[in-house]
């Protein structure tokens, strides 16, 4: 698989992003891109979903089963709007 050569990503998306940019450590939060990459190695991210991280340790980043759950359909039923 090639680099990814662009990325693309839709306006409420990247406001999501800016908002975990400028959170803090002890929010404990973290984000997952949900898109698609094209024949032409451009990447698409068409929404984010911020979760709860389920650890606190500094050296982890885990969630829970549920919210793994959740966004995964959350992606499937986005990815079908797109």
């Amino acid at each position: 698989m090639a680099a990814v050569l662009k990325v693309k990503i839709q306006a409420d998306a990247f406001m999501v992003c800016l908002a975990h940019a400028l959170s803090t450590d002890r929010e404990e939060v973290m984000g997952l891109l949900i898109g698609e990459v094209d024949e032409f190695n451009v990447s698409h991210v068409f929404t984010v979903f911020m979760l709860r991280r389920s650890d606190k340790r500094k050296d982890r980043v885990e969630i829970s089963p549920e919210q793994l759950s959740y966004a995964s359909t959350q992606a499937e039923i986005s990815f079908l709007c797109y």
